[in-house]
């Protein structure tokens, strides 16, 4: 298992979006289903108090609250599915900041490279 906390991206069963934070206690928020074959643009962000998602550019609920320090060897994964059961799609780009970004920094990185995947 991951020690020292992690970030995860991922698609839940059933196609859920979320974004989770873990460190000994899992948070997650989750988002809109997502429709095979069809590309989306997602984006976690935790500040340090609340993990927040967004599927397209737009916020997914009001975020969740998480108190607790991340440990100093995180993990991050991306496109990440519970053991046994296998992962498939497609991943465009991924990007990892030293920093939440703000909602005005996640439109633009979207508006800057939707055109890439028919969005």
């Amino acid at each position: 298992g991951v020690d020292n906390g992690g970030f995860y991206l991922k698609v839940n069963a059933g196609g859920v979006s979320a974004f989770s934070v873990w460190n000994n206690a899992e948070k997650s928020i989750t988002g809109a289903t997502l429709t095979n074959n069809v590309w989306y643009f997602l984006m976690g962000t935790f500040d340090g108090t609340t993990v927040n998602l967004y599927v397209n550019r737009a916020i997914q609920g009001a975020g969740t609250a998480y108190t607790g320090a991340i440990g100093s060897h995180t993990t991050a994964a991306l496109n990440f599915s519970p053991v046994g059961q296998p992962v498939i799609g497609l991943e465009g780009e991924n990007w990892i900041y030293n920093r939440s970004l703000t909602a005005q920094e996640i439109t633009q990185i979207y508006n800057a490279t939707k055109w890439r995947y028919g969005l």
